[in-house]
């Protein structure tokens, strides 16, 4: 798994790590996505604060961020998401 080393996360975003939101381009950054991400209806997300979460409809995100879509993660199950 690929992550930000050391204060990168806050240099770049001024969050800590897992409170980023996969909104890349609210920060100036690219949006990458996995295509088996689509394999749930609804995804959920830190919204800039650890304790707080987000719950979108996974359609809803590809409209709102446009993020670039590719296989980027290891093929060892389906992705499990429970509301």
């Amino acid at each position: 798994m690929w992550s930000l080393a050391g204060n990168v996360h806050y240099e770049l975003t001024g969050l800590p790590p897992g409170a980023v939101p996969p909104f890349g381009r609210l920060f100036g950054l690219p949006t990458y996505c996995d295509t088996r991400l689509a394999e749930n209806e609804r995804i959920n997300f830190n919204a800039g604060d650890n304790s707080i979460s987000v719950s979108l409809r996974y359609e809803d995100y590809l409209k709102v961020e446009n993020p670039s879509l590719g296989a980027f993660t290891a093929q060892r199950g389906p992705f499990i998401c429970r509301t």
